[in-house]
């Protein structure tokens, strides 16, 4: 039992140290991160030539992560939430303070580490869509963006499609 924890164990330490390596590539010399791509390799080739027990612990190495990273993304969203619902307080307290300077006619207040006060500013607002306005006043912005069933369905009724093809895709699954 011991070893298949070291094993799994190697396997979580492979997976941070390539994370390591991919967020912070200037940290690790050529030879280290060959060193780390040559120990991933081997994982892989062990996996591949070894029996359904090592299989078992390599999905479950991969699912553990994914997981991980899933959670990650939703603590990640729900941070931001956080943060925009802090700004928007900070933003009302803001307005808040500019009502009370405007009541009591101060334009200006000195505190021992801080300065608080106003400041006018001009900036444009639009009444109207900015399409509606005239092409002087305006960028117009032109994206294509590939419509990739159509080119797919093209190509394999025997039509071709200058530019593009169909490439085969393979992908690890874990059921």
């Amino acid at each position: 039992m011991l070893r298949i924890h070291d094993t799994e164990q190697a396997i979580h330490d492979l997976f941070d140290a390539a994370e390591e390596m991919a967020s912070r590539p200037e940290d690790f010399t050529d030879e280290e991160r060959a060193e780390i791509q040559r120990a991933l390799e081997e994982q892989a080739d062990l996996l591949a030539s070894e029996e359904a027990e090592h299989a078992d612990r390599y999905a479950f190495v991969i699912r553990k992560r994914l997981d991980e990273a899933s959670f990650l993304r939703e603590e990640a969203q729900r941070l931001h939430e956080r943060a925009r619902a802090v700004e928007n307080n900070v933003a009302r307290f803001k307005t808040t303070l500019i009502d009370a300077f405007r009541r009591h006619g101060i334009q200006k207040i000195k505190g021992a580490k801080y300065t608080v006060f106003l400041r006018t500013a001009e900036s444009v607002t639009l009444d109207v869509d900015p399409e509606n306005l005239p092409s002087e006043f305006r960028n117009e912005v032109i994206e294509y963006k590939p419509r990739k069933a159509d080119i797919k369905a093209a190509i394999k009724a025997g039509g071709t499609v200058p530019g593009a093809r169909i490439v085969e895709n393979v992908s690890l699954t874990i059921r």
